[in-house]
């Protein structure tokens, strides 16, 4: 039988999704609390098919920074040193989420990472051209 699962080394015709609109929730006397509150009509929910960026991780990259998401849900099995992680660890998108996330636990749920610490970010994905092990950032 063919293989029809497509994974992020397979080619995809289709071009990227735009984010999709809030969801609009009908009116009902059964509604649950959760739905009654109105921000939860504001989550955005954006399906996203990663084989669109075959071997293209830093267009994922920049693709996901755009739309600049508070949680990723990955549908399949997921590998520390899988080509996606690599990918989204290696340009700091994985650091920027889990920072802004404690940064939001920590003072308040629309914290944001400062200018200065995202410049920090991208300059330690630049190669080092300096001495050294790593250990401080001084240039």
């Amino acid at each position: 039988t063919e293989n029809t699962v497509t994974d992020i080394k397979q080619t995809v015709s289709q071009s990227k999704p735009e984010p999709m609109a809030p969801y609009a929730w009908p009116s009902s006397s059964e509604e649950t609390p959760l739905m009654q509150d109105e921000r939860f009509n504001l989550i955005k929910f954006n399906v996203l098919n990663v084989g669109q960026f075959f071997k293209d991780p830093d267009g994922l990259v920049e693709y996901l920074t755009e739309y600049n998401p508070t949680f990723i849900i990955i549908g399949w099995s997921f590998s520390t040193n899988g080509d996606l992680s690599v990918a989204l660890r290696s340009k700091g998108f994985f650091s920027k989420m889990l920072l802004e996330f404690d940064l939001r636990s920590i003072k308040s749920p629309s914290a944001s990472l400062s200018d200065d610490q995202i410049k920090l970010l991208k300059k330690a994905d630049q190669p080092a051209d300096w001495a050294g092990h790593g250990k401080d950032l001084r240039k």
